[in-house]
């Protein structure tokens, strides 16, 4: 494959298999308009089509980054997936010869050193590489670079915008640079090898290296044995009339069993000297054991982080540096109950199956996912879309201007490519009339030219400066705003500023915070000057704040079921010595800071009680998990103006699974109106609590009625109201009328009874 330096790889999005009479088989690609009018198909048989809001072709941003010859590390670029590892660099070796070792000092002290070092590399702390693929992943996305590519992608599609920059490579530079090292860790073994030998041999030896001074001692003792027996002999035989004579003789005796004892203590100091250095060194090849034994789990951790991730490629363009490749997938919005819901759709394959259509069958689907690591890639995209209300806006965003469903270009293409479907058999006319209605029932349009718009900076200053003033309705500065102009990225700074250089044209810029509602603005550049853009953002409703709330919950209950599920995987092979495996410690003090606990003492406390890890890691959150279900009681209570008995919520609650009582679900909600996503809890004067999930301004009349409501079963008429609390017609009516204005109360009209007023907040669901 020949490149341009700089350009991107852009992939065929469907292609099949061509059987070549010689040689191997190749890829070539299919048509788009089968391939769109085959996805609009598939899904018409599973999909109201009143629910398809959008189709859309996007293409992913991936960097493809050598990683050796003929080996690639490919990281995406959203951030949907992410490897973690222990950066390690490998000692030297070299410089240990065990076989130079002269004693069991020299030994000690080499392997203490040595104890030293490793703990080096224990002490160094897991790293993350976001957005690095691995696994089947990047085997999937590998296999795409054999495939038929073209120029650039289209000008109906659109690239997902980057979230990693890439300055953050930094991290799997240091991935890639302990390629070398992890290999090494059989090294490390056979010189423990080498250690026990010495360690052994040692041992059997004891004092070796003591022995001239032990034989000097052996040899002093000895004698000094002897001279005391020739001495005691010679005093016996003395005759006692020579007193001076055995007097001397005493004198000399008591000289030499004074030094015997000297020497038997000095050489049994030795001894147990000797016994001392033996005890040292079996700890001390323990400890070098325990060390060595720990490592090598981190080099293969990182060995298999790096295997999972390096990928071999012949289809790979031979330039300098870092590639880009967009790879496609299609966007499928449907909305339902005006909840925005996407299915992606990875590259496909077409296989002839032989089928046709006939009485029972209308269509037979053709396409089939490329490979399962393309499906894995999908179904992370699916779900960061899912989670990531950002994510889900820039999305809405773009399906306003590269809806196929709506552009003329590609709605002529799904039009001819149903035509190509019933000319091969594998649709009817009558579903093909279904794919026509849903065209019509949208409003077409034609793509605009600033939507193909890329911009080309000017590299030496020059160009018109301009300044983006971002702020809320009341002028409060919005600080780390996304701005999006073409494929330029900027953020704003804590005055709510943004400054870019430009040349002169016309540009549209895409904003979004935080908080607040997405924004597009079109402004032209036709002259000389700076120039200063105000962009005023809408705060996000409070029902908005709510979804946006309950997706993070979501989000952050999902990394903390990723992080227990890894340390479960590795918790069935390692046991309860994760805690002390660094690799895998980072990994517990993040699940354990994610639920709030003190990591150093919990872990302190796990490794002098055993079950602790095993309990962790299978038991739920139980808190985020309630906060999650509040927070879906309150979408639904939006049906029923905002208010729910405090009754109804905790029976709701228990119809979710959960068996708490109502102080735990206080608490919650408490905790909830804290943070400002829902109002709270009021006590009406029946002494009935309430939940108000959104504000709701009401006088004391109406306020008297939700207490009346509250004990009528969330049932009342106007004539209970006026025989219950004694007021007049008029003053109930007004009451009432308010409160179903709010939402909080439904009128049911009947010309036979009495127009009735129910409270569903208050009513039992059936």
């Amino acid at each position: 494959m020949e490149l341009p330096e700089n350009d991107a790889i852009v992939p065929a999005s469907v292609t099949h298999e061509i059987l070549l009479d010689v040689g191997p088989s190749m890829e070539q690609s299919v048509p788009e308009d089968y391939a769109l009018a085959s996805l609009l198909l598939r899904t018409l048989q599973t999909r109201d089509a009143n629910e398809f809001e959008f189709l859309m072709k996007t293409y992913l941003p991936i960097v493809i980054e050598p990683g050796g010859v003929g080996q690639l590390a490919l990281v995406e670029r959203i951030g949907i997936s992410a490897v973690s590892f222990t950066p390690v660099t490998q000692f030297q070796m070299e410089d240990i010869d065990v076989s130079n070792i002269t004693g069991p000092d020299d030994l000690l002290l080499i392997m203490n050193r040595l104890v030293e070092e490793l703990s080096q590399v224990e002490r160094k702390r897991s790293t993350t590489v976001l957005g690095l693929l691995h696994g089947q992943m990047a085997k999937g996305v590998v296999a795409t670079l054999s495939l038929p590519t073209m120029e650039s992608m289209e000008a109906y599609a659109v690239e997902l915008p980057p979230v990693l920059d890439n300055e953050e490579s930094e991290p799997l530079s240091q991935l890639l640079s302990t390629v070398y090292d992890v290999h090494r860790s059989g090294e490390l073994v056979q010189l423990l090898s080498q250690f026990e030998g010495a360690v052994q041999a040692t041992l059997e030896r004891p004092g070796q290296a003591e022995t001239p001074k032990v034989q000097r001692l052996k040899a002093r003792i000895e004698h000094l044995q002897r001279e005391i027996s020739t001495i005691q002999s010679r005093i016996e035989a003395i005759d006692r009339d020579l007193d001076s004579r055995q007097e001397e003789l005493r004198r000399m005796l008591k000289n030499r069993q004074s030094a015997l004892e000297r020497d038997q203590k000095r050489l049994a100091d030795l001894t147990e000297r000797n016994r001392g250095v033996a005890k040292a060194l079996k700890r001390a090849f323990e400890k070098l054991r325990d060390s060595v034994d720990r490592v090598t789990g981190i080099y293969q951790d990182v060995e298999q982080r790096v295997s999972e991730i390096l990928v071999d490629s012949e289809d790979v363009p031979t330039v300098e540096g870092p590639l880009s490749l967009l790879l496609p997938f299609y966007l499928l919005g449907f909305s339902k109950k005006g909840v925005l819901q996407v299915s992606v759709v990875p590259p496909l394959h077409y296989r002839e199956t032989g089928q046709k259509v006939g009485i029972m069958r209308d269509f037979v689907d053709t396409l089939n996912p490329m490979n399962e690591g393309l499906v894995e890639l999908a179904s992370r995209l699916e779900k960061a879309i899912d989670r990531n209300p950002s994510l889900v806006q820039q999305i809405r965003v773009f399906s306003r201007s590269k809806n196929l469903l709506a552009l003329d270009t590609t709605r002529n293409m799904i039009r001819e490519g149903g035509s190509l479907l019933v000319a091969e058999g594998v649709a009817r006319e009558s579903i093909i009339h279904k794919l026509d209605e849903l065209l019509k029932a949208i409003p077409s349009k034609k793509i605009e030219l600033k939507d193909r718009q890329t911009l080309i900076l000017p590299d030496d200053g020059t160009g018109t400066k301009v300044t983006f003033h971002v702020s809320d309705e009341a002028g409060t500065p919005i600080e780390r705003a996304q701005l999006h102009i073409a494929d330029l990225r900027v953020t704003s700074d804590s005055m709510g500023r943004a400054v870019v250089r430009l040349p002169q044209s016309s540009y549209s810029v895409q904003v979004m915070a935080r908080g607040f509602r997405s924004k597009s603005i079109d402004f032209s550049i036709d002259r000389e000057g700076a120039l200063s853009i105000p962009i005023k953002l809408t705060a996000l409703t409070r029902e908005e704040r709510l979804e946006a709330a309950l997706g993070e919950l979501e989000a952050r209950a999902g990394d903390i079921e990723r992080i227990r599920k890894r340390l479960r995987d590795v918790f069935q092979k390692q046991g309860e010595t994760i805690t002390s495996i660094p690799a895998h410690r980072d990994a517990l003090v993040e699940l354990l800071t994610e639920l709030g606990y003190n990591p150093e003492a919990w872990i302190a406390e796990a490794r002098t009680r055993k079950g602790m890890v095993k309990r962790l890691l299978e038991r739920d959150d139980r808190r985020d998990a309630l906060r999650r279900d509040v927070l879906r009681v309150a979408e639904e209570s939006q049906e029923s103006g905002g208010v729910m008995l405090l009754s109804q919520v905790l029976m709701r609650m228990d119809r979710l699974g959960w068996d708490a009582n109502s102080e735990e679900i206080e608490s919650v909600i408490k905790e909830l109106g804290d943070d400002g996503l829902i109002e709270g809890i009021s006590v009406l004067e029946s002494g009935a609590k309430i939940v108000n999930f959104v504000p709701v301004e009401l006088t004391d009349d109406p306020q008297a009625i939700i207490s009346l409501a509250s004990k009528r079963a969330g049932m009342l008429t106007i004539e209970d109201i006026v025989s219950s609390l004694g007021w007049t017609e008029a003053r109930v009516r007004n009451a009432l009328d308010l409160l179903v204005q709010n939402g909080v109360a439904k009128q049911q009209r009947s010309f036979s009874k009495s127009t009735r007023y129910w409270f569903p907040g208050f009513r039992e669901k059936r």
